[in-house]
């Protein structure tokens, strides 16, 4: 990953925060709208989205940003074979864990944000075009895993 995050990530980079964000996008929208340009904004609802992250994703990603093999490795096998146990009444059954960060995890938020940027970056380099694929393959990944 670049040493800073990409600009239009403002929650994972250092002193700034929502409130900046959020300014940018308002001066940023304001500034256009005075020259007559036309504007797109993509807000993206992440309402459990630490639960929507598919873990053979997250793997090449961190593979992608150049994560050691040596880490790389101990994070699979935090997520092999890890499965969850439902009960309904007396009824067990297992089923395999193959979506989400595991919660309460200190990793967790970091893995979180390296798929974020890897959206972010996509976003940045290929502009509007991209923005109707990305929110699709958001949707499907979201949805199917």
């Amino acid at each position: 990953m670049k040493s800073e995050a990409t600009p239009v990530q403002f929650g994972a980079s250092p002193k700034t925060g929502c409130p900046e964000g959020s300014f940018s996008l308002k001066s940023l929208l304001q500034l256009r709208k005075e020259h007559n340009m036309n504007s797109w904004v993509v807000f993206v609802d992440l309402i459990k989205a630490f639960d929507s992250i598919h873990h053979g994703l997250m793997f090449k990603l961190l593979e992608k940003f150049g994560v050691p093999v040596r880490p790389l490795n101990v994070i699979k096998k935090l997520y092999r074979d890890f499965k969850i146990e439902i009960k309904v009444g007396k009824e067990k059954t297992l089923i395999d864990y193959s979506t989400g960060v595991k919660q309460g995890d200190n990793l967790a938020p970091i893995l979180f944000i390296i798929v974020m940027q890897f959206l972010a970056e996509l976003l940045e380099k290929n502009g509007k075009r991209i923005i109707s694929t990305c929110l699709t393959l958001i949707m499907i990944l979201m949805i199917f895993f």
